[in-house]
């Protein structure tokens, strides 16, 4: 069955690459023999999507410091049990050996115990950073007031993303000027791609 699925994830992958050359070789041909009509149909289909309005959406603060603290028994519960079963099972019901055994079957041995072991001493330290949290929010939430409000911070996505709202358009300039020779070159590599798919085939 796997092997089923994966010859046809492989057909489906050549069918598309296949697809794929075809256009491109009818569009460098068509760059070289009507540029005009490709620069035009560039023109047409070219759309600036803005990434403010994407990003709008995160740029809201959602505030669940009140539901929290005021279920915060519930909440230390919660965090205290998940962080100790974390830690048993990475200190008492862990076989590190066997995993290293399984995992090595695709990397070297020393890499995957180097990951290993350091995946292990960052979630452990986490969970016990974790059940101090827990244990505090269940019994003196009022001493996390302070650590919230300095760890608390707003970055606002919208800063971030503001250096890839700039639309550069230097591609389609060169390409401008350069039409028939890059037409050529998207000839070129379209037949070599559909040469080596039709060996591939055989």
């Amino acid at each position: 069955m796997t092997g089923m699925l994966s010859d046809i994830l492989l057909q489906s992958f050549l069918m598309f690459v296949g697809v794929g050359c075809v256009f491109a070789l009818l569009f460098g041909i068509g760059m070289m023999v009507r540029p005009h009509i490709v620069l035009k149909l560039n023109d047409y289909t070219s759309r600036w999507i803005a990434t403010d309005r994407l990003s709008h959406p995160l740029d809201r603060i959602f505030r669940i410091e009140r539901f929290v603290y005021r279920n915060h028994r519930v909440m230390g519960t919660l965090i205290l049990g998940g962080s100790l079963f974390v830690l048993y099972v990475f200190l008492f019901n862990f076989d590190q050996k066997v995993t290293i055994t399984v995992l090595t079957r695709e990397m070297p041995r020393a890499l995957v115990a180097w990951l290993l072991e350091a995946m292990v001493i960052l979630l452990s330290v986490g969970s016990m950073f974790a059940a101090i949290v827990g244990a505090l929010l269940f019994v003196r939430p009022s001493l996390m007031r302070g650590f919230e409000a300095a760890a608390n911070r707003w970055r606002a996505t919208d800063e971030t993303l503001m250096r890839l709202d700039v639309m550069r358009d230097f591609p389609d300039r060169f390409i401008e000027r350069h039409i028939r020779v890059v037409g050529m070159l998207v000839v070129l590599g379209s037949l070599y791609a559909l040469s080596v798919l039709g060996i591939f085939l055989r």
